[in-house]
């Protein structure tokens, strides 16, 4: 005879009772994750950027660091980024109403994609002080154009901070460091003399031509 039934009628009835609690506790999981994808969507045709604390209140320090997870929608892709922190960044920029943020991963992730930068510290301009928010960008985009070493990538996004959306924010990577430039090393210049004797003034001669005398 199998052993089970040899079990007192109490411990089926808890065995039963647990699978049932299990059962009900998977049911009521479903509309929670089918209302978590929902919630994450693309508002705009720019990426959407949502933070949420763990504490659930408004970054307010400047200094110090607070917890965070991080969802990425950016068309069909969603990533989710966890164990995150955040606080305030800037000087003047921080006193205003739209303030900027500071983002630290626990590793270096490549938060705009495959072949951008990769990096643990990012930061969210506001643009606060720029109308059209669009003059760190477009510094960005000359130095582009002008095949300097490096330009910070950047990606305008959609913030939404804890459920509330903060508007409009330029995501881009934090600090440019020498070994990130990779310059290359240079020989230094040897010192020339300077051609300043007082018998070589070829370089400040010019044309002298006899003044114009008008008469009426």
């Amino acid at each position: 005879m199998p052993r089970v039934f040899n079990r007192p009628a109490a411990e089926c009835v808890q065995g039963l009772a647990r699978a049932l609690r299990l059962v009900a506790l998977c049911l009521a999981l479903i509309p929670l994750s089918l209302a978590a994808a929902d919630t994450y969507k693309q508002k705009t045709t720019l990426p959407t950027l949502y933070i949420e604390t763990f504490d659930q209140k408004d970054v307010t320090d400047h200094d110090n660091y607070k917890y965070c997870r991080i969802v990425m929608v950016n068309g069909a892709d969603t990533t989710h980024f966890d164990s995150v922190r955040i606080r305030g960044r800037g000087n003047t920029t921080w006193t205003l109403p739209k303030t900027p943020y500071r983002i630290k991963f626990p590793k270096k992730t490549r938060l705009l994609g495959e072949g951008e930068a990769k990096a643990k510290d990012w930061v969210l301009l506001a643009n606060a002080g720029d109308k059209l928010l669009l003059r760190n960008a477009l510094a960005a985009c000359v130095g582009e154009f002008m095949q300097m070493p490096f330009n910070p990538c950047f990606q305008f996004v959609d913030l939404y901070l804890n459920g509330r959306y903060d508007g409009n924010y330029q995501l881009t990577k934090w600090r440019c460091t020498r070994d990130a430039l990779r310059l290359p090393t240079r020989t230094p210049l040897s010192p020339t003399p300077l051609q300043t004797s007082v018998e070589d003034t070829s370089w400040n001669q010019r044309e002298t031509r006899p003044p114009t005398v008008c008469t009426s």
